[in-house]
């Protein structure tokens, strides 16, 4: 991603980011390269955020990613809706003052642009 002939050519997706088995060094590097941001597109990975074990809101916020505070509004979030709740927790999820940038969520771009 970082190779100036890749841009345009090579994007990537955040879908399983916040997984367990993911160490929080590569979410906190992706926060901070918000050079990479224009490339990079929200998946969710559905419907893995509402299987319970695989992402934990209270491991992130440990973890410095998270706002302790939204720990709990998260988890009752996936009660009702896990897309809902994958798509905040990755908008909420920040770095010493990096989040992701509003293209990151900005999707149809990508999806417009192989169409002409």
């Amino acid at each position: 991603m970082a190779e100036p002939r890749a841009k345009g050519l090579l994007h990537g997706d955040i879908s399983a980011i916040t997984q367990r088995n993911r160490q929080p060094a590569i979410i906190r590097t992706l926060l901070e390269r918000g050079d990479l941001h224009e490339r990079l597109l929200h998946g969710s990975d559905y419907p893995l955020p509402g299987v319970l074990p695989l992402t934990s809101p209270a491991a992130l916020s440990k973890a410095g990613l998270l706002p302790a505070g939204a720990v709990n509004d998260l988890e009752i979030l996936r009660q009702h809706n896990p897309l809902l709740f994958d798509f905040s927790l990755k908008r909420l999820l920040n770095w010493q003052g990096h989040s992701f940038s509003p293209a990151v969520f900005h999707t149809r771009r990508l999806f417009a642009a192989s169409q002409a």
